[in-house]
């Protein structure tokens, strides 16, 4: 059984409707979520880089035994691994960690890529001389890289979509400009999904009619309202 309803993409493949996002969700707990997810009819699963889910949650499918055709799986590559000859390890991580020979979708978790820069020293102390003692090591923080062209990004993007890696490209927190930008860049493999928060506190009608227009799948990241905002669920709308 399978949850109703899914979508049809640009390149003719289907995205399920509903999907389960493993954001915040606490390792321990990961597991039997997933469980009672696949139970309950999910079979689109969202993870990312950053969220440190994948494992777990390719463990948990391939304990479940489901053809492989029958999930749909989202990945999003977090910003430090935009450069063009880190795109391919870092997918390739994502394919082992979720036990699959291919990713459903890939998305750039955000526009812009991210480096790291040191902004400064930070003193620690240390044993040496009774304890007196200090050392100085680099206090380093993300910065984004202006330097960095997205277009090379999306160029190793469609290398791997080529291989057959990945079946859809898409981008995640993209605004209007930002998709202009990016489609200005593409060679050949258009972005066909953008996740955005949108729910009924931020219905986002300007970018829904610009996805309609250009034959772009917007995804509700967060459909029942933001976690740092109100609680759809008990908001009488």
């Amino acid at each position: 059984m399978s949850v109703v309803g899914a979508f049809k993409l640009a390149n003719s493949h289907w995205i399920p409707a509903v999907g389960l996002g493993t954001w915040h969700i606490p390792r321990k707990q990961l597991s039997e979520t997933v469980q009672v997810a696949l139970e309950s009819g999910y079979r689109h699963f969202d993870t990312a880089s950053i969220f440190q889910t994948a494992d777990v949650l390719g463990d948990t499918l391939h304990r479940y035994d489901l053809p492989r055709a029958a999930i749909f799986l989202s990945y999003k590559l977090w910003p430090t691994h935009f450069k063009r000859d880190d795109v391919q390890p870092a997918v390739e991580k994502a394919l082992k960690d979720l036990r699959t020979d291919y990713l459903d979708s890939l998305l750039l978790h955000f526009p812009n890529a991210l480096k790291t820069e040191q902004v400064g020293q930070k003193e620690t102390a240390t044993p040496a001389a009774g304890g007196k003692g200090k050392s100085v090591t680099p206090k380093m923080s993300l910065q984004v890289d202006h330097e960095h062209d997205i277009g090379d990004t999306w160029a190793a993007l469609e290398d791997l979509h080529r291989q057959g890696l990945i079946r859809t490209l898409g981008v995640s927190n993209y605004s209007i400009p930002k998709l202009e930008e990016l489609k200005a860049k593409v060679t050949s493999v258009q972005p066909m999904i953008n996740q955005v928060e949108l729910h009924p506190y931020h219905p986002q009608w300007e970018l829904l009619e610009y996805s309609r227009k250009h034959d772009i799948h917007l995804t509700a990241a967060s459909p029942l309202g933001s976690t740092q905002g109100k609680d759809l669920r008990s908001d009488p709308v």
